[in-house]
């Protein structure tokens, strides 16, 4: 039998190439095989493994489950102990670290929302409030939840405490003018509430600070009460507008004022005032649009439903995006973005829901697993989502219907672009441009 020497059966290793025994190539091609056919063929009859670099790279990535929650981590980790170059390695190693401490954070986050879920859990019960503990532990409508506990804690500090209890609250909430204070001494549970809600305050438009690059204000709808103050969404608390750099464009007021002189006029009967009709437009134009690109975006294959949260697919999500970088942190990111406007949208349905004729056990159907624990299907967002179309649609003809009523009777064309502008114009049976994978992984940037 013949017999071959090392040199032999390390030459087969290297293709039979030439060059310096340094060359990273040469060293590379030495541990992991040939290319070359015939020394694949010698090498593999002496049970020498001759596969390149990318070939067992391509063996080791198709036996990842695409659908694994690590399999971007796993790839990563193929690709660089395969790499071709230390520059490569060193990139794979970088954004594999990237993607671990993103996954860390996301753990942690887990981790407080399961506190904030046992907190609530214990809260709702000193305060009898049982029945909201089932769906508390799943995650559903924790800001909700936390409300309505919130409300039974005061309520029960008030029957112990009385009047010093009520003082005490209201300054919590920036409620301390003398005389709204003694009103709120001698109101029903209920009224006490409502007032510490804003649920009878006015609505008013004011203009947030310019932003660099932004080509004009924002606008916003805010409860104003009797002394002028707003209601801080994000604190609970009446503040000055001047506190949040808020400000009342003329144009905006006055446009306001022409439009409540021309529907006293013409006798015009509302259930709600001309501003909360444009401010509920302008909410159900948004959640429309977020519920129109979400059905196109489940089409599309780039929503999935998986355990908490609406997730990304982020391998469907690449390969629409061939040509362009996927990097794990857009993946965190979009992930993050499409459950924040599920959860936008959840909201939207639980506060409009009634209104549109559609009941409380179907709306707590619908909204149920969003941002919490529960499983959510793919089916289940189709539900949601076109829930939310139904419940918009209604709302956004009933501002449609009101705009036309009063340039009818008379208001300035120039006010209309004013109404426009702050309580949306796209009308929801008007054709709408669907956003492009790309287009929705810019906006989650």
């Amino acid at each position: 039998m013949a017999k071959f020497s090392d040199a032999f059966l390390q030459g087969l290793r290297g293709g039979g190439r030439r060059g310096s025994p340094t060359d990273p190539m040469l060293q590379r091609a030495d541990q992991y095989g040939s290319s070359n056919p015939l020394a694949k063929s010698i090498g593999g009859m002496f049970g020498m493994q001759m596969d390149t670099g990318e070939e067992l790279a391509a063996k080791e990535m198709s036996a990842i489950d695409q659908e694994a929650p690590d399999a971007l981590m796993q790839s990563l980790a193929v690709s660089a102990k395969y790499a071709r170059t230390p520059q490569e390695k060193m990139l794979a190693l970088s954004k594999l670290t990237e993607l671990k401490q993103s996954a860390d954070l996301k753990t942690a986050e887990q981790l407080k929302t399961q506190r904030i879920i046992e907190s609530l859990k214990t809260r709702a019960q000193k305060v009898g409030l049982e029945a909201m503990i089932p769906s508390i532990a799943e995650g559903f409508d924790l800001e909700e939840a936390a409300k309505r506990i919130r409300e039974e804690e005061q309520r029960d500090l008030i029957k112990r405490q009385g009047a010093p209890a009520r003082k005490l609250i209201l300054k919590s909430v920036g409620i301390t003018d003398e005389e709204t204070v003694k009103s709120a001494l001698t109101m029903s549970p209920d009224e006490f509430q409502n007032l510490i809600n804003g649920e009878d305050a006015e609505i008013k438009f004011f203009q947030l600070p310019a932003i660099s690059g932004q080509s004009k204000p924002e606008v916003v709808a805010l409860k104003v009460n009797k002394v002028g103050n707003v209601l801080d969404e994000k604190t609970n608390k009446w503040v000055t507008p001047s506190s949040l750099s808020l400000s009342q464009p003329p144009q905006i007021v006055r446009t306001f004022n022409e439009a409540n002189i021309i529907m006293e006029a013409v006798g015009g009967v509302v259930k709600e005032s001309i501003e909360t009709t444009f401010a509920n437009g302008a909410q159900a134009q948004a959640s429309y649009d977020i519920a129109n690109d979400g059905l196109e975006l489940i089409r599309q294959g780039i929503i999935t439903g998986a355990g908490a949260d609406a997730l990304v697919g982020a391998a469907k999500m690449a390969k629409l995006l061939s040509g362009n970088t996927f990097e794990s942190e857009d993946a965190v990111r979009t992930e993050q973005f499409v459950t924040n406007q599920l959860k936008e949208v959840v909201r939207f349905v639980k506060n409009f829901g009634s209104g549109a004729g559609i009941t409380e056990k179907d709306v707590e159907n619908a909204t149920k697993g969003v941002g919490g624990s529960a499983a959510m299907s793919e089916g289940a967002i189709v539900y949601l989502l076109e829930m939310t179309q139904e419940i918009a649609t209604g709302m956004i003809k009933k501002r449609d219907k009101l705009t036309d009523d009063l340039v009818a009777n008379g208001l300035d064309p120039a006010f209309r672009t004013v109404l426009e502008t702050v309580g949306g114009s796209n009308r929801a049976e008007k054709p709408k441009k669907n956003k492009t994978a790309q287009e929705f992984l810019d906006e989650a940037q």
